[in-house]
Parts: C-alpha cells; sequence; structure tokens
C-alpha cells in the first residue's frame, strides 16, 4: 500500500540530512544560521553542497564573504539551531541576542561554534541560482570533531547528531552496524 504525496513535499523524503548552524561573517556581523539542505558533492577535491535561500542573510553574506564555517548540530544544540532559524541576522545580532560561544577556525576568518561537535572551515568556490534558492559549491580546507565521538566515523550511539525530516521534526541516527557479507 502507498500513500501518494504532493510534488512540493517530496524533499521531505530525501531530506535526512545533518542539520548544521552555517558560520558566515561580513564587516558588520558574525551570524549563524541553520541549513538542512547540505551534502557531500565530491572527496576529491572535498567539496559540499549547501542550498540557501536567496534572500536569507547568510546568502547574501556569503556573497561578500565566501568563506564558512559548517557546524554540525547534536542534541544539545538543537535549541540554539531553532532560535537562530526563527530570527534573522539581518535585523539581530544572534551572537548577543543568543550569548552563542564561538572559536577561533584554524584557516578561516569566520569563527565556529565552540559547542559543537564537529566543524568544518570553507570557501565559496561556485553558486547559482535556481528558483529563489542559492546552490553553494563549498571548497573544503579544514575539519574538525569531538575525539569521543568519532574514530573513523561517527559513534553514533554518543554522538547525537541532529538530522531534519521537516517541519518541527527531527531526529538522531541509532546504533551504527556493518552490513553482513554473504
Amino acid at each position: 500500500m502507498w500513500k501518494k504525496i504532493a510534488n512540493e513535499t517530496y524533499y521531505h523524503l530525501v531530506n535526512a540530512g545533518p542539520l548544521v548552524l552555517v558560520g558566515t561573517k561580513t564587516e558588520q556581523q558574525i551570524n549563524f544560521t541553520p541549513v538542512a539542505w547540505i551534502s557531500p558533492l565530491n572527496d576529491e577535491p572535498p567539496l559540499i553542497t549547501l542550498a540557501i535561500a536567496a534572500d536569507h542573510f547568510a546568502a547574501q553574506a556569503l556573497k561578500k564573504n565566501p568563506q564558512l564555517t559548517i557546524n554540525l548540530v547534536d542534541k544539545k544544540l538543537l535549541p540554539l539551531a531553532w532560535k537562530c532559524g526563527k530570527v534573522s541576522g539581518k535585523e539581530i545580532d544572534k551572537l548577543k541576542k543568543f550569548s552563542i560561544k564561538t572559536c577561533p577556525s584554524e584557516v578561516i576568518e569566520v569563527p565556529g561554534l565552540a559547542d559543537s561537535p564537529a566543524i568544518i572551515e570553507g570557501r565559496i568556490i561556485d553558486s547559482r541560482e535556481y528558483a529563489g534558492v542559492v546552490l553553494f559549491i563549498v571548497r573544503v580546507l579544514h575539519s574538525k570533531v569531538a575525539k569521543s565521538l568519532y574514530d573513523d566515523y561517527w559513534l553514533t550511539d554518543r554522538a547525537k547528531i541532529i538530522h531534519h525530516v521537516g517541519g518541527k521534526y527531527f531526529a538522531c541516527l541509532g546504533k551504527r552496524f556493518v552490513v553482513a557479507e554473504k
């Protein structure tokens, strides 16, 4: 038995990637905005795709300064991510309003989130707008992760990385496993 869904909501079926807070920096301010439409594009060179609404402050900031941090969100950061998504960096200094703790990056000027379980530093190398959404191609410049949450892959029983499944719904990965070869 199948349930038909509207074409406008197809993305609920495939949008279960990690929720991140994208850090940007302009001359005026540092901003963090939640992004759920993120995907690896390549490993050599290391590239990521991000889709952000063209009218969002983060998209405009990235056009001015192509450096960014991609800060993974875990259960303890989800309330901050939710709050950051409810206000615009155009009108509010989110660092001050939400007392956001940052940490210096290794190779770029944009800071990361001090409480993030993993931080990726990058630079926009290409972008294209499609129907009001900008697809950004990010070159990964540096990555770091909390040692206690990662061996060569996420330790999913410890790392409660948040995945946005649509609307107000979120999920964490369960126990990781290896597929049995027969």
